[in-house]
């Protein structure tokens, strides 16, 4: 899955990680159309169970 995700247009970076999920990926957006067309494209990997969506609103 994590090489499934990493080839779609608009992932920045991927992580396989620990805990509640196995992937955490960093995309950028210019809009929320760009932002929910990753992730609907992710939703149509087979094996991908979930999603879990964070937006950074500022970086401190």
């Amino acid at each position: 899955v994590s090489q499934k995700v990493n080839k779609l247009d608009g992932v920045e970076r991927i992580y396989e990680v620990t805990g509640e999920y196995d992937i955490v990926m960093v995309s950028h957006g210019t809009n929320i159309e760009s932002i929910n067309k990753v992730i609907e494209d992710i939703r149509k990997i087979q094996g991908v169970e979930k999603t879990n969506t964070i937006i950074v609103l500022r970086t401190i």
